[in-house]
């Protein structure tokens, strides 16, 4: 269901002292038509303008439309800004190919999941906020390097304590242990002694955003950077909720990325349906490294609801990514 009115106005209308009123009751959402472009993105400039609906009319949501440069609507994505609180939707548009399936399958949810605060669901169009992932990828990857710095240390004076986390990993996920990469191992391991390590009611940031940072970092070895290598632009600086929505819509999505990714994945001969069930689940559970990155303390619950969902042996998103993802490049 639709917001019940739109109101697309231009700033000078604002700056004039215009007043905006939606009639008929229920819920309604304001769109600001803008005519300058970044490329795929609104510009800075207007994103300030518009700030001023949030401040003047005590809007919690407002929407950008502005023209992409792009004329293929598989090319366009629809992005957010947001503090917690207030947000603002970049809504590229202009006439296209493919118009009418962009608007169906992304436009439209955007629309309603902004201005009737529908929370996006795992199986519906994704919905990633550009900023959080931003910053999420930002402290994740200051935390990792972190992580492994005191692992480091803890080999040095503690060898049999990262040993054991080593070999609990190993009973854990069996045959799987010795097909990841060392760099995600040493992840895993250090992010698994030091979970263990912190007492209930201190910060498990650290451990959480690694188990995460090992799953990323294993679809990027396995899948993301040979892609990114054929296909820079497409696939350059990819989070992990990105990878997440990709993953998901791999199947039969029409989206660059998303048909790249099948065409490459088919030669390989890779089950599709397994890796879009992946997908799925990394959107769902994103939601606790996005915690990780912003909340100043991530309780022991999130760390055992993370490491579960993750390093579970039978059904945990590590073990179903490495058996999915293709373990050699196609020739």
């Amino acid at each position: 269901m639709m917001p019940r009115a739109c109101i697309v106005v231009s700033i000078d209308e604002i700056n004039s002292g215009s007043e905006l009123r939606l009639s008929g009751g229920g819920g309604g959402g304001v769109l600001d038509a803008k005519y300058r472009t970044a490329g795929a993105r609104a510009t800075s400039d207007s994103l300030s303008e518009v700030q001023l609906y949030l401040q003047a009319y005590g809007c919690e949501n407002v929407a950008i439309l502005f023209p992409p440069r792009s004329e293929d609507a598989t090319d366009w994505s629809v992005s957010q800004v947001s503090d917690g609180q207030f947000s603002i939707v970049e809504i590229p548009l202009r006439p296209a190919e493919s118009l009418g399936t962009y608007v169906r399958d992304r436009l439209r949810p955007a629309v309603d999941q902004t201005f009737q605060r529908q929370s996006p669901r795992v199986g519906s169009v994704e919905y990633i906020d550009a900023q959080q992932e931003q910053r999420a990828e930002q402290v994740q990857a200051a935390a990792v390097r972190t992580l492994l710095a005191d692992g480091a240390v803890v080999q040095l004076t503690q060898p049999g304590a990262m040993r054991s986390a080593e070999n609990n990993l190993r009973r854990s996920l069996g045959p799987t242990w010795d097909v990841l990469p060392d760099e995600v191992q040493r992840m895993l391991i250090t992010a698994e002694y030091f979970g263990d390590q912190v007492p209930d009611g201190f910060d498990h940031s650290g451990p959480v955003l690694g188990v995460f940072a090992a799953c990323e970092r294993l679809a990027r070895e396995r899948l993301f950077d040979p892609l990114r290598a054929l296909h820079p632009q497409r696939f350059d600086r990819m989070t992990l909720g990105e990878i997440g929505a990709v993953l998901r819509r791999v199947p039969r999505g029409r989206a660059p990325r998303e048909r790249l990714a099948r065409n490459w994945l088919q030669q390989a001969a890779v089950d599709l349906g397994r890796l879009a069930a992946c997908g799925a689940t990394i959107q769902k559970t994103n939601r606790w490294r996005i915690a990780a990155a912003h909340a100043d303390l991530v309780d022991k619950e999130t760390w055992d609801n993370s490491h579960r969902a993750i390093l579970e042996p039978n059904g945990g998103l590590l073990v179903r990514l490495a058996t999915a993802l293709p373990s050699s490049q196609p020739r």
